[in-house]
Parts: C-alpha cells; sequence; structure tokens
C-alpha cells in the first residue's frame, strides 16, 4: 500500500540543505581505495531520502542522512566482498583509514599540520569519548550524537564535554594555542 504523497518541494530543499553533509560523510567514509565512487553512495542515499519520506517523517535529519550513508557503503562493500574477482578487501581498506576530525577543507589545507595534530589527539582519547567528539566536530549536536550511538542526550553531552577539555588539553600540550 502506498505511503503518504511525498512533497517533491521539501524534499528538494531537504536536499539541498544536508547536500553539503552527505558529501562530505561520503568522502571522509569512501577512500580511493576502498574502491567505491562517492556518486553512487550519493546517489543511492538520495534514493533512500525520497523513499523515506513517502514512509514516515525524519525527526532528525542530520542523523538520518548519516546512517543513511553509512548504510549504503556498508551494502556495497558487502557486495563487492560478495564478487571474488575484485582486488582487495574493501572493508579492511575503509577501516584503516581515520575518521576526518571534522574540519573545513580550507582551515585542513591552510594547517595540515594542526589538522593532524587535532585527528592524534581525538584517537589519543578514551576510547568512549572519541566518537561522540569526532561526530561533534563534525557538526552533529548532542541530541544527533546521542541518537547515533544509543547514549542519552545528558550522557552524549558529558562525553563531548569532557572529550573536548581533554582535546584541548592535548593540544595545548603539544604546543598548539
Amino acid at each position: 500500500m502506498p505511503g503518504p504523497p511525498v512533497d517533491r518541494e521539501a524534499v528538494e530543499r531537504w536536499l539541498a540543505e544536508f547536500g553539503p553533509r552527505l558529501r562530505a560523510i561520503v568522502r571522509s567514509r569512501c577512500p580511493r581505495e576502498s574502491g567505491i565512487e562517492p556518486d553512487e553512495v550519493e546517489q543511492e542515499v538520495r534514493i533512500r531520502v525520497w523513499q523515506a519520506f513517502g514512509e514516515h517523517r525524519i525527526d532528525h535529519p542530520a542523523s538520518y542522512l548519516y546512517r543513511a550513508a553509512m548504510n549504503v557503503i556498508v551494502d556495497l562493500l558487502r557486495r563487492r566482498r560478495a564478487r571474488p574477482d575484485r582486488d582487495g578487501d574493501a572493508l579492511d581498506t575503509l577501516t584503516q583509514h581515520p575518521v576526518d576530525a571534522g574540519l573545513e577543507p580550507a582551515s585542513v589545507a591552510a594547517d595540515g599540520e594542526f589538522a593532524a595534530a587535532v585527528r592524534a589527539a581525538v584517537r589519543a582519547l578514551p576510547e568512549r569519548r572519541q566518537r561522540p567528539v569526532q561526530l561533534h566536530l563534525q557538526g552533529f549536536g548532542f541530541a544527533e550524537v546521542a541518537q547515533l550511538l544509543g547514549l542519552t542526550d545528558a550522557t552524549a553531552r558529558n562525553l563531548i564535554y569532557r572529550g573536548m577539555d581533554e582535546l584541548r588539553e592535548r593540544l595545548r600540550a603539544g604546543g598548539w594555542p
């Protein structure tokens, strides 16, 4: 049974607003060695967004977009794994690359050493704080981080605050302002 009619303008506005975030997620999670084309991921996510708008309401667009992108990437990796004619193990390649600390490309280009220091400092955080801090640096809010990681809002906020404090301390100890 088909769902309610899809508001095309609302979907297009949503995709225009969150398109840059989608591209950033795809670029950070699909290194060239993975064999996954970012355009392929973006197209599949857009299809899923259209379907979702027809089936249910999306309360946290950024969280939905992140989950959809990650699900598409995992699906594509599984398909490639199932085909033995591909070289290498794309899933292993994908997981070997550290998550970008969420800095804007201009700031990374302007100060690559600082970006590397931030990534190293994030990796040095206690494991429980790493992912919340990474997501926060990528622009996700407390509620979105909580939803993505299955935490309460208060726990996500606490982990992010403490993680960011420790991150600042580590950077200062490394000689960064």
